[in-house]
């Protein structure tokens, strides 16, 4: 494209509303991300530490209760 087309071109410019609408929307993608990379993170540094522990047998684990509940963010 040449400097001459693309001076010519039209854009659409939102307005101040969108604009902060938009920057919630995204700020709280942004955190929810954050936050899902440092759960991630401690979950995989746990499963590292325990893993050898359970195969080696150093823990036993026949009595536990393995009820699952659902943690909100």
């Amino acid at each position: 494209m040449t400097t001459k087309l693309i001076a010519g071109l039209e854009i659409l410019v939102p307005t101040p509303d969108v604009v902060t609408a938009f920057k919630i929307l995204v700020n709280r993608i942004y955190e929810s991300a954050i936050l899902l990379s440092k759960v991630n993170s401690n979950l995989s540094e746990t499963h590292d530490l325990l893993l050898p522990k359970l195969v080696s047998g150093d823990i036993d684990v026949s009595a536990f209760d393995a009820t699952v509940s659902k943690v909100e963010p």
